[in-house]
């Protein structure tokens, strides 16, 4: 089964021929049906008008095949228009809904791999989107047994398999770009929300700082017992780092880049960044030997 689509400002439709191949390999092609329909009052796009005739063909080529009591060895199906071929073998999804909903159709309803490219001199749906007169259409043989390559061998019928480009190709789908900002920002000290004593706190913290020291130290070197003082100062500056870092952390970067904080609620303590990276703020000590 063989069938060819075409449409103009006018008018769209499509037609089938059954071919048959005897035992000495005489070919021998006839129109089986044809169907046509007028073009949309609404103006549309020639391209669109293409698919639509396409979409015409798979139908009519779906209900033929569930009707007859014949099985078909293959079946070819041909268009003219290189772009409905090139949306024909896109992803429906890629495609604007018009397009998109009539691709998804006429992929359902036939194989892919069935549709190929035709000279417009070839096509016999060419008359069906055009139109002749009840004299023309009696001694239109193309029309009646099909183009002339049907009678030759299938490696000589058209087969033009190239594509167009996406570059080219219209109705595609603008992607969408999703665009992810993101603030960085020191997370919330957990020891913090979880105890109200600063004093447990600071505990907790040289007990772990002890943990980790622990861990990296051989076992000979391990502390145990009573936290020191020694532990102690440094859970505090571990905490109050944690802490700086928090609610501090834009005037922090300042201070690291040399920067002023005149817009800081603590910029009239003269703030400074210490070796530890610990906020510390001047004012009148700084002054005491004058």
């Amino acid at each position: 089964m063989v069938g060819f689509c075409d449409a103009s400002e006018a008018a769209y439709g499509c037609c089938l021929y059954v071919l048959c191949i005897d035992a000495d390999g005489r070919r021998a092609a006839r129109l089986l049906c044809s169907k046509s329909r007028i073009a949309p009052v609404k103006t549309i796009t020639l391209p669109r008008l293409e698919l639509c005739g396409a979409g015409l063909l798979a139908e009519l080529t779906a209900r033929v095949r569930a009707t007859l009591e014949i099985k078909f060895d293959e079946v070819a199906l041909f268009t003219d228009s290189m772009i409905t071929l090139g949306w024909i073998r896109s992803t429906p999804k890629r495609l604007k809904t018009f397009v998109g909903h009539r691709v998804a159709e006429i992929q359902e309803l036939t194989n892919i791999d069935d549709w190929r490219h035709v000279p417009t001199a070839d096509n016999p749906a060419d008359i069906v989107s055009r139109g002749l007169s009840p004299c023309q259409v009696q001694g239109a043989e193309m029309w009646w047994t099909g183009p002339s390559f049907l009678r030759e061998d299938e490696s000589c019928w058209p087969n033009d398999q190239a594509t167009i480009p996406d570059a080219v190709l219209p109705e595609l789908k603008t992607p969408k770009t999703t665009v992810l900002t993101a603030h960085e920002q020191t997370p919330p000290f957990p020891v913090l929300t979880k105890f109200s004593s600063f004093q447990k706190v600071q505990r907790i913290m040289a007990y772990v700082d002890r943990f980790v020291a622990n861990c990296k130290a051989p076992k000979s070197e391990r502390r145990i017992g009573t936290l020191t003082g020694t532990e102690m100062s440094r859970a505090l500056r571990h905490v109050v780092y944690a802490v700086q870092h928090e609610n501090l952390s834009d005037e922090i970067s300042n201070l690291e880049r040399g920067r002023s904080v005149n817009k800081s609620t603590i910029s009239n303590l003269n703030p400074f960044l210490d070796d530890e990276k610990l906020v510390r703020v001047g004012g009148r000590l700084r002054r005491s030997d004058q």
